[in-house]
Order: C-alpha cells, then structure tokens, then sequence
C-alpha cells in the first residue's frame, strides 16, 4: 500500500505478509529504502487500525478481499486503486470458493464510487479506480439532430 502523505517519489509504502519468510526477502532487497515499511501483522488487523488513506491496495489476501472489504475500500484515496487478482477459477480452489470470488466480482461490480474494470488476463485482475464522483446509473440518451 502506497502512503499518501508523500508527493512524488517520495511516497511510502507498506508492505504486509504474515509470512516471515516473504518478509526477510523483501526486507534484503528492499530495506534500505527510506519509504518501505514492513509490516508483519494479520491483515484485518492492520485494516482496522490503521486510519491512512492510500493510493494502491493490492488485495492479494483473504482480509482486504474477502474480509474487512468495506474497510480496505474505505482506505483507498480519490483517484487511488483496489486491485485484486486471482477473480477467475483456479485449479487449486477450495470447493466452496467459486461462489464466493463470484459474489466479490459482483460487490466490486456494483460500487458506486469507483470505476471498476475486470480483466481476464493471468489469474483474473478487477482494477476499482476511486471515482472523484459518484457513478451515475442513469440511462444515456443518444440525441440526433435531423437537420444536419
């Protein structure tokens, strides 16, 4: 997740993996940059108590994707991006996790606040930009001028 309290190159970004493993190769190949922070917390938790705005979520766990979404949307500043992978079926999938992947698309779907943009590339990526206004779900209406 990227810091929005920095412009520019300065941005920070927090990376959180409950897996220490993950943590000491990012923290080899990327510790010495000022701006990373590493956290290495259960993700609902950091969701819940963090109250940083950001400008990119990528969801790429249970909490933030499946749990605690309202909250993970909810820290992604205007104009900043929710992006989850794995949205198309997998083989390693769990019995019971079609129907779930498939209610998220459809939540994701329906968010007013952000332009939300599905691609069937790799695993399956949804890209939810924050809209700087709400969606509109009107009709469009095609005007014809009959005397051009």
């Amino acid at each position: 997740m990227l810091d929005p309290r920095r412009h520019g190159r300065e941005r920070d970004a927090y990376v959180g993996r409950w897996e220490p493993t993950t943590q000491a190769i990012a923290r080899e190949e990327l510790g010495s940059d000022p701006r990373l922070r590493l956290v290495l917390e259960d993700g609902g938790a950091f969701l819940s108590k963090t109250s940083d705005e950001f400008d990119l979520i990528y969801a790429d766990a249970w909490p933030g994707k499946y749990s605690d979404l309202g909250r993970a949307l909810s820290l992604v500043k205007r104009g900043g991006i929710y992006l989850v992978d794995d949205m198309l079926p997998q083989p390693n999938w769990p019995d019971d996790h079609a129907p779930k992947a498939a209610a998220l698309i459809d939540t994701l779907s329906a968010l007013q606040e952000f332009q939300v943009t599905p691609l069937e590339w790799s695993t399956g990526l949804m890209i939810c930009v924050r809209a700087d206004r709400v969606r509109s779900t009107g009709s469009i209406a095609l005007v014809i001028d009959s005397q051009s």
